[in-house]
């Protein structure tokens, strides 16, 4: 993928062709980034499923959530695993 567009392009010719098997389905797409590799793919699932998740939250009313347009959740997004920390109390 070269662009944004390029990549709302390909889905927009999904969406076009699952329209035509089955025009009442609706969907979101979650959209993570660029993956290189094989190794990578289960990295890529996780993004694209919690940029799907944060994207509703944001904006239910899109259809398709890019993980560039997350702006800083993309940061938080690295800490959603992490254990909190205990407290000193």
């Amino acid at each position: 993928w070269q662009s944004k567009e390029a990549v709302l392009q390909c889905v927009a010719e999904i969406r076009i062709d699952l329209g035509k098997i089955s025009p009442e389905l609706e969907f979101a797409i979650g959209i993570s980034r660029i993956c290189d590799g094989a190794a990578k793919l289960s990295q890529a699932y996780r993004e694209a499923k919690d940029t799907l998740l944060i994207g509703r939250k944001l904006d239910a009313a899109k259809s398709d959530y890019l993980f560039s347009d997350l702006g800083i959740y993309q940061i938080l997004m690295q800490f959603k695993d992490v254990p909190e920390m205990p407290s000193s109390a």
